[in-house]
This record gives C-alpha cells, sequence and structure tokens, in this order.
C-alpha cells in the first residue's frame, strides 16, 4: 500500500494557499502605496538639470513614483518620454541640429545620461565628463583642447555657434581686410602664425618683402590697411602710389607717367632696382644715351624689351638677308655710319664704278664670286689657262686668292 496516499501536497495546503494570498495582498499594498518604486533599481537623481525642461519637477527625484513618465513599455519609447519634458532636445533631433540631433544615435539617452545611481549622481555632469566633442561636427584640437566647457557653452548647451567669431573678437588690424572665414587664414593650434594658400604665411613669399615697410614716411608703424584699403582676396591688390604720392606728388607723377601704376612690377619692397646700373643689361651709350625709357620699353613694358637690335631697328632693304641681324659686328651705337667693317681687301671700285654688295655677294656675305660681271662662258679654256699657272681645280673657284685687287698679276 502506497505511503503517500490520501494525503494533501504542502504546495496547496490551506495554510500555503493563505500564506500566498497574504503576500499577494501585501505586495498589491506596497505597489498602491510605493507605486513602481518596488521594481526601482536604484534612487533617482536628485540633482537638478537642465534649465529648459518644462515640468513641474525640479529633478528626477520629484517623480521617482511615477514610473510611468518614463517608462511606458510596448506604448512609447523612452527617448519620446524624455522629449516631453525635454522639448529642446526632441526638436534638435527632429531637425538633425544642434548638439543632440548631431549625435550618431540621438534616441539612445540613457548611453550619456543613465538614471537610477544615487541622489548625488547627476547625470548631465556624467555625459559631459565622457563626451566626445568630436560627434558635434566641432573636434576640439590644437588651443581648443584646454578649454572648460564654460568657455564656449556660457549660455547652455545647445545650439553653441561653431564660427571663429563667435568667441573670438575680429582683431584690428584685421577689420574690413579678410573675408570672415577665419580658417581660410588660420588654424586651431594657434593664431599665429597665419597660412597662405596652406603654407605658413611669410609676406615676402608674395613677391612683395615688408623689410622697409615696417614704418611710413612719419616712422609711424605700417598696418595692413595701409596698402591694402579693401577686401584682401588677392596678394596683387596694393596701392603703394596713395603713400608715395602723399610724399613726393611731382616725383610720382612722373614715375607713374614714365613706368606704369604696376610698382610690383619693378620693386619687391627689398629695393631690388635701387642703384640700378642698366649697362649691367644693356649699355646706354653713343645714339643711347639721350633716350627716354619709354623710346625702347613701348607700353611701360620693362620685361618684354630686348637687347637685339632688331627689336628696335628695321634691317635695311639694302641689308636684308645678306648680313645678318648681329649688327654689333660692323655697326657701333654712335652711328648707323660709317660700319665698322673690317677693311674690305677688294677693292669697292673695281670695273671703274662702286658696285652694290650683291653684285659679288649674291647670296650672304660671307661668299662671293666673280661671276657676277665675269661671264666666264668658255670654262674649259679658262680652266686650261690656269692649269697652265699650276691651278687645279680645287683652287679655280676662289678667284681672289690670286686676283687680291681684281687684276691678274701681270697687268703691272
Amino acid at each position: 500500500m502506497d505511503s503517500g496516499e490520501g494525503k494533501e501536497l504542502p504546495l496547496f495546503s490551506p495554510i500555503s494557499l493563505l500564506v500566498a494570498l497574504v503576500a499577494a495582498a501585501l505586495l498589491v499594498g506596497i505597489y498602491l502605496w510605493q507605486g513602481g518604486l518596488i521594481f526601482n533599481p536604484g534612487p533617482l537623481s536628485a540633482v537638478p538639470g537642465s534649465a529648459r525642461a518644462v515640468s513641474d519637477f525640479s529633478t528626477h527625484a520629484d517623480f521617482e513614483r511615477e514610473c510611468s513618465l518614463c517608462h511606458r513599455p510596448f506604448q512609447s519609447t523612452q527617448a519620446e518620454l524624455c522629449g516631453q519634458c525635454h522639448p529642446d532636445v526632441a526638436q534638435q533631433v527632429a531637425a538633425g541640429d544642434g548638439l543632440h540631433g548631431r549625435l550618431e544615435n540621438p534616441g539612445d539617452c540613457r548611453a550619456c545620461h543613465p538614471e537610477h545611481r544615487g541622489r548625488d549622481f547627476s547625470p548631465l555632469e556624467f555625459a559631459l565628463t565622457r563626451f566626445d566633442h568630436s560627434v558635434t561636427r566641432f573636434a576640439l584640437n590644437g588651443g581648443h583642447v584646454a578649454l572648460q566647457c564654460a568657455d564656449c557653452h556660457s549660455s547652455g548647451y545647445a545650439n553653441t555657434p561653431g564660427e571663429c567669431a563667435a568667441c573670438h573678437a575680429e582683431p584690428a588690424v584685421h577689420v574690413g581686410l579678410f573675408p570672415a572665414d577665419c580658417a581660410s587664414c588660420h588654424t586651431d593650434q594657434g593664431w599665429q602664425p597665419a597660412t597662405w594658400q596652406g603654407q605658413p604665411f611669410d609676406h615676402a613669399a608674395t613677391g612683395f618683402s615688408l623689410a622697409l615697410h615696417a614704418s611710413d614716411f612719419a616712422g609711424q608703424p605700417l598696418t595692413c590697411q595701409a596698402c591694402h584699403p579693401a577686401l584682401i582676396v588677392s596678394a596683387a591688390q596694393v596701392t603703394c602710389a596713395d603713400c608715395h604720392a602723399r610724399q613726393d606728388a611731382a616725383f610720382m607723377d612722373e614715375h607713374v607717367l614714365t613706368f606704369g601704376g604696376d610698382c610690383a612690377a619693378c620693386h619687391d619692397g627689398s629695393d631690388r632696382m635701387a642703384n640700378f646700373d642698366h649697362a649691367a643689361v644693356f649699355p646706354l651709350d653713343g645714339r643711347h644715351a639721350d633716350l627716354q625709357c619709354l623710346d625702347c620699353h613701348a607700353a611701360q613694358n620693362f620685361t618684354a624689351a630686348q637687347a637685339a637690335c632688331v627689336s628696335c631697328h628695321a634691317e635695311p632693304a639694302i641689308h636684308a638677308g645678306f648680313f645678318g641681324t648681329d649688327c654689333q659686328e660692323c655697326h657701333t651705337s654712335a652711328a648707323w655710319t660709317p660700319a665698322r667693317l673690317l677693311e674690305h681687301a677688294f677693292p669697292l671700285n673695281h670695273g671703274g664704278q662702286v658696285s652694290a654688295c650683291v653684285t659679288c655677294h649674291a647670296g650672304a656675305y660671307t661668299q662671293y664670286t666673280c661671276y657676277g660681271c665675269h661671264e666666264h662662258n668658255n670654262e674649259a679654256d679658262l680652266r686650261q689657262e690656269h692649269a697652265e699657272e699650276g691651278i687645279g681645280a680645287d683652287r679655280f673657284p676662289d678667284c681672289i686668292a690670286c686676283h687680291l685687287d681684281g687684276r691678274e698679276p701681270d697687268d703691272d
């Protein structure tokens, strides 16, 4: 016979059921009295948070018994419930702007602002001490690393402008000269050195040194505005004449009339043209001594002028094609004539009259022919006659070698 037959199980005994009912009633009573605190993993923060929250509560601890304000499983997300008390945050997330709208996962509020960590715990301070500022599209590098939050966020953390001018007042020497895009010349490593086209700025690299422009004619320090009165978008925007004309108007009027207004074409700020010696480029002697600059440098073009004679002097028709353009071989700067031709060994009045160069020099002045006048029709007889004198075919064309004055050796 089974010894357990007829016995009741302890789990369903009247005493067990009574204990269960009392415990359930106790739990319901506690829940009705304490709300959701029986499921609370820890006290809520009593540290005041953002002043932009819209509610009757000053801290999270004030609504600790009303769990449904933050937790409504299967009904709403926690981020939506947070946004009801923090509408400014909800607006940033919806617009994708501001601090929270730029976060990679703006719906995970607990990742930055955990709760249930005690009355003295601050969800805001926790987020700030662990915050990665690069997610705001404004990384803290260089001179910004050592800044405190309040240095930039004096009025809160939402919608803080990222423009340099929001924190840095434009220097007086800078006003009205440069575009508002500070990052085009400066980096967050420091205000100096400024950069130009990606390199540390050196004014000499623009083609004009400030070595002789540290101060003006009155001895006062020169500022950028002295040479660049307008917005600087190009290194070429300068007004040298304004300052120099006030010092010596007559000189500048004549100087600009002669050399033009492009001062940087000749001057580099280091007195490149001081004590200029034209002889180092082209001696101005003879007929050139009295020339004016514009006689050779037409249209005030001082870089394109050539030292070759033909750049100013057209080749004479009688000259063209015979003597080349190396004019200084025969002519001097004193005058075109007389030419400085070496003594002509052959009489120029040969035949009773002065002949044109082309008569003998049909191709070029370095070559000659006697056949222009002497028609050696019977070349065979002529060759035979010369052969009798011991003049072979190799010497036959070189008439001048034997007829230096154009006459036969026995004409005397």
